[in-house]
């Protein structure tokens, strides 16, 4: 059973003076533990989508690397294969030269026998 208390005015005014603005204090402060911990879970949250985001752009830009070292090999076996066909052709266009010439000068010998 609550008995009632009675206080004197002075009392009461102190109470008023002294714990009310402490409650008040304390509410704020379980306030702002509140919000700072809704603002540190946010963080929190944000920073793991950043780490995962992070995370697929580097594995892009790893998989981007890979796909262009393929192309530079790629791209330098067909230089090569185009000097191996530059280096043909000229033979070929040599050889040509050459056989013209010798049936031009197997022509001027039929000639020069009839």
């Amino acid at each position: 059973a609550v008995k009632n208390l009675q206080c004197s005015p002075l009392t009461l005014r102190r109470y008023t003076l002294v714990f009310i603005p402490f409650r008040q204090n304390l509410l704020r402060q379980g306030e702002t533990s509140k919000t700072d911990a809704l603002d540190a879970s946010r963080a929190a949250v944000s920073e793991a989508g950043l780490r995962a985001e992070l995370g697929v752009v580097t594995a892009q830009k790893n998989e981007s690397l890979g796909q262009a070292e393929g192309h530079k090999r790629k791209a330098t076996l067909y230089e090569d294969e185009l000097r191996q066909v530059k280096t043909k052709l000229a033979r070929v266009v040599q050889e040509k030269i050459r056989i013209e010439r010798d049936h031009r000068a197997t022509l001027s010998l039929a000639k020069s026998f009839d």
